[in-house]
């Protein structure tokens, strides 16, 4: 939250926004930048609080987008490693989803970019932890939407016979299967 700027110092609200902004924008080039170049050189390009202007500091201009070549940011990945990419953050998902940490499980399997962009079978197995999960913490409408992209990815994906009978995600995935 923001306060107002106080009667004392009528920019105090703007620093304050502005230490935010700053902290958020580094957080994303490092996250976005982790092993692809050397944060040194990315903090050369950021503009700290101290050294900017006060007109820079009006327009919110925090990163000089000319010096950032965008091949270094976001660098091309092989087949390979976007693969096994997929499969370190499905495995991620999966260990949660073990350890009874359903809600960690959702969040990991719906957020992994690596997931989504990878093979079909990546895909479905994400599709069918996030709908065990959904199961287990009592959202039934959700499981089964879980299942239906599964199931309309690959219409052939199907329960292994000791997930078939389970109580909860057995009639969701039968309703499911009705509906595609």
């Amino acid at each position: 939250m923001i306060f107002p700027p106080s009667k004392k110092n009528k920019n105090a609200g703007c620093r304050l926004a502005l230490l935010f902004r700053a902290a958020y924008v580094g957080m994303i080039v490092g996250v976005l930048c982790a092993g692809c170049a050397p944060m040194a050189d990315l903090k050369k390009k950021i503009v700290s609080p101290e050294s900017a202007s006060s007109s820079s500091l009006q327009s919110g201009t925090q990163i000089h987008a000319a010096q950032i070549n965008p091949a270094k940011v976001n660098p091309p990945q092989s087949n390979a490693a976007q693969s096994n990419a997929a499969q370190a953050a499905l495995d991620q998902g999966i260990k949660l989803y073990d350890d009874g940490n359903f809600n960690g499980a959702i969040k990991r399997l719906s957020h992994a970019r690596e997931i989504w962009s990878a093979d079909k079978t990546v895909q479905v197995s994400a599709l069918k932890y996030m709908a065990f999960s959904y199961c287990v913490t009592s959202r039934p409408t959700l499981c089964r939407k879980q299942f239906q992209k599964a199931l309309k990815l690959d219409p052939g994906f199907d329960l292994a016979p000791g997930e078939k009978g389970h109580p909860k995600w057995g009639p969701a995935f039968d309703l499911a299967k009705k509906a595609v």
